[in-house]
């Protein structure tokens, strides 16, 4: 896949393939970011794209859940920060809910 580069920025965004067992030539580098809050949104960024890419009319927000845990690409932050500030599992069924919601109404 992508092999890593040196970086003088703080945070690092890299995302391992669920459809695969997360080994270490399977992440993938997204990018480095000096600011936390612009790491976060890419790693919102990369479950977007998967849902807008997989997303189907009859969708629960389970289905679409399930498909992200089977097949999304899961982003992590590295760097000195609060681990608490992005979970992507939890973004991942947040947005899961409210684009199933979006698409009933």
């Amino acid at each position: 896949m992508v092999s890593f580069k040196p970086s003088n920025k703080k945070f690092s965004v890299d995302a391992y393939d669920n459809f695969r067992f997360p080994v270490a030539y399977d992440w993938m580098h997204i990018g480095g970011y000096d600011d936390l809050n612009a790491a976060i949104t890419a790693c919102k960024q990369v479950i977007d794209e998967f849902y807008r890419e997989n997303i189907e009319a009859d969708d629960s927000a389970d289905d679409l859940f399930k498909k992200y845990l089977m097949y999304g690409e899961v982003p992590c932050i590295t760097g000195s920060y609060d681990e608490t500030a992005f979970n992507s599992q939890n973004y991942a069924i947040k947005r899961s809910e409210e684009l199933t919601k979006m698409r009933r109404n």
